[in-house]
């Protein structure tokens, strides 16, 4: 996926909102460089607010479900994806494509 963001140009454009505490998230990139930033939601505050905050599941227990979102350049929202489980993460394909439609003119 990596590769595919970089070859977009996107990565300025990318930020990843994650339900972790600073710290995990440092050591994670210290390990695994990412093209673009992580931020973290340790009071799951983000996650509340955007609808995906998930307190209790067979899957998970206070975490928020994958999501993902697309915020064209006038800030009206053209992508959203909220996976049924921990499991289902949106389709890397289709992310670019909508962040590829966002950047466009």
């Amino acid at each position: 996926m990596r590769r595919e963001f970089e070859a977009l140009s996107v990565a300025g454009e990318v930020v990843v909102v994650l339900p972790q505490k600073l710290e995990a998230l440092q050591s994670y990139v210290g390990k695994h460089p990412l093209p673009f930033p992580l931020l973290p939601d340790s009071d799951r505050s983000r996650s509340r607010n955007w609808g995906v905050y998930h307190p209790l599941g067979i899957d998970a227990f206070r975490t928020a479900r994958p999501a993902s979102f697309v915020v064209g350049g006038d800030g009206k929202l053209r992508y959203t994806f909220v996976g049924g489980n921990q499991f289902r993460s949106a389709p890397t394909e289709t992310l670019i494509r909508e962040l590829q439609a966002a950047a466009a003119p």
